[in-house]
């Protein structure tokens, strides 16, 4: 049996464990380790193992916060696998996800909020922080205790439009609603609350993932900014940018999250590659845009442009649209030619001439 487990780190989603070595003679080639979390919040329940090479040590992830993990640890030798040592640990509390309001209700001088507990808590619910802002931008703040679920925000005035939020704190601290805004095709805002704890070595991780509609083409990426940021902007983003859960996380942990499409744009320009004349009308073919930027074209790739004066040049240019229009292609000149229908040969038949 191996010896003396040291549980090293508890953080919210990790427990890294250290054990000594077992008192035996027999080399011991492998440990297997196995472990068993509930999370106190939910009950969820998970179990897995894993066989180490022979290092006496193992950090094992994936753990909901807050959940008790009970750990076995066995030596095997060339007889087998020996008795196992057991060891408990308990993973750090995290922020829980944002509450849910139920209804606002108006009186004389106050809002009358009521709200869901977090889907995550995350942990044990001390206390929930109410914030009014007024139309004018004045904040209001109020707490309660974990266990209310309703609350009266006094000092409302007739006429004035008012904002209300609602953030659980669990031992970690809060962190509120993250706000994905923008109304730009190529570029948007994620904005976000400090909570209730923001330290000066603090940073926020900012991750990822994207779709872009009309290409499919798939794209994740994460940055980090100081602890005293409340917002960050998408730069060159791609029109119709589909990108779900910008998650915002304290110290790379855990974290909270929103959505956001970027809107259409005009597409890039699309390529002629035929034109002709006959009759008085114009045919003309082009190739889709590269960067179609907005919804999915229909299939159409050819036009005809009909009742154009003979004897005349025209320049042509194709140009594609989604709620925009694109740019333009590069023109191509044709020449509308005249020809009469039919003429009568003395040898007999008919035969189509151009008019001079």
């Amino acid at each position: 049996m191996p010896a003396n487990c040291t549980i090293i780190k508890e953080s919210s989603d990790l427990v890294s464990l250290s054990w000594a070595l077992p008192l035996t003679n027999c080399a011991v080639y492998t440990y297997n380790v196995s472990w068993l979390w509930e999370a106190k919040w939910n009950g969820s329940l998970a179990d897995e193992d894993w066989d180490t090479t022979g290092q006496t040590s193992y950090t094992i992830s994936g753990i909901r916060p807050y959940s008790e993990v009970l750990i076995s640890i066995k030596g095997k030798t060339a007889s087998g696998y020996g008795p196992a040592l057991e060891c408990e640990a308990l993973t750090a509390e995290y922020f829980p996800s944002a509450p849910s309001i139920v209804s606002v209700t108006e009186g004389s001088n106050y809002l009358s909020v009521t709200w869901e507990p977090p889907e995550e808590p995350n942990g044990v619910i001390q206390r929930y922080r109410i914030t009014r802002i007024g139309d004018d931008g004045e904040e209001e703040m109020q707490e309660t205790d974990g266990d209310t679920l309703t609350a009266r925000v006094y000092g409302t005035a007739a006429c004035h439009n008012y904002t209300l939020t609602v953030a659980a704190k669990t031992a970690k601290g809060s962190l509120e609603t993250v706000t994905c805004d923008g109304t730009a095709s190529r570029n948007f805002t994620v904005m976000w609350d400090h909570g209730s704890v923001t330290c000066k070595d603090q940073y926020y991780s900012i991750t990822w993932n994207s779709t872009v509609k009309w290409s499919a083409d798939e794209d994740q990426g994460e940055t980090e900014v100081p602890g005293n940021e409340t917002a960050y902007t998408f730069l060159d983003a791609t029109p119709t940018l589909s990108t779900s859960c910008v998650a915002i996380m304290k110290d790379a942990e855990g974290g909270v999250c929103c959505d956001h499409t970027t809107a259409e744009d005009g597409p890039s320009a699309p390529v002629i590659k035929e034109i002709s004349s006959f009759r008085g009308d114009v045919r003309i073919s082009w190739s889709p845009p590269e960067e179609a930027n907005g919804v999915e074209f229909d299939d159409v790739t050819e036009g005809l442009v009909v009742g154009l004066e003979k004897c005349h040049t025209y320049t042509f240019s194709v140009a594609a649209g989604t709620i925009v229009w694109g740019n333009k292609s590069e023109t191509r000149e044709v020449e509308v030619v005249n020809y009469v229908d039919s003429v009568t040969c003395i040898s007999g038949g008919t035969d189509r001439v151009l008019a001079q």
